[in-house]
């Protein structure tokens, strides 16, 4: 076994993460890459060489992802690969 691992973060980035939700004075969208910036400074910082990290986003106003122009597969962008 290598002992590596990947951690993907998925980020939903449609108009509906504008919102503010649950009485937070910041977007839904705001909020979850808060969440995401502390959890990538946070491998940072521990300095996991063996970790390997991706970004997925969905909803996105551009299509990039191995499987562009199939039904199904719009707006969804690889941000970050593996």
């Amino acid at each position: 076994m290598s002992g590596k691992e990947a951690a993907i973060f998925i980020v939903d980035q449609g108009a509906s993460m504008g919102r503010k939700s649950n009485g937070r004075s910041e977007s839904d969208l705001d909020f979850a890459m808060r969440y995401v910036w502390d959890s990538l400074a946070t491998i940072m910082i521990t300095g996991r060489t063996t970790l390997t990290v991706g970004i997925v986003g969905f909803r996105t106003d551009e299509t990039n992802n191995a499987l562009e122009g199939e039904e199904g597969y719009n707006n969804i962008s690889i941000m970050q690969p593996l």
